[in-house]
C-alpha cells in the first residue's frame, strides 16, 4: 500500500465514523498529500462542516485518533466560512470523503 492510499484510508475511516451518510461534512487534503508527494511529512486536512457543532465533533475525534500514519494538521470551516474565504480553491485541496 502506498503512503497516499494509506493516508486516504485513515482519513476516510475517521470521516465515516463521524458522518456515515456524508451529509454534514466534506473532507479534503491539500499540500504535499494533495500533490502526491512520495514522502509527505504530515497530513494537511481540511474539513468543511454544515455547522459549528459538527466542527466541534470533527475536532474532538481527529484530535483523539492516533491511527493516522502521520501528524494531522487540521483546518475546519463551516460551509458559510468556506463560501466567504474560498479555502478549497486557494489551497488546491482534493476531496477524499
Amino acid at each position: 500500500m502506498t503512503v497516499a492510499s494509506e493516508l486516504t484510508n485513515s482519513i476516510q475511516r475517521i470521516a465515516q465514523s463521524i458522518d456515515p451518510n456524508k451529509s454534514r461534512t466534506s473532507w479534503y487534503v491539500f499540500g504535499s498529500c494533495a500533490i502526491g508527494h512520495p514522502a509527505p511529512s504530515d497530513i494537511d486536512l481540511m474539513v468543511i462542516c454544515d455547522e459549528d457543532s459538527t466542527a466541534d465533533s470533527v475536532r474532538r475525534v481527529v484530535d483523539a485518533d492516533q491511527s493516522a500514519p502521520l501528524a494531522i494538521h487540521l483546518s475546519i470551516f463551516t460551509i458559510a466560512e468556506e463560501n466567504e474565504i474560498g479555502a478549497i480553491a486557494r489551497r488546491e485541496a482534493q476531496r477524499i470523503a
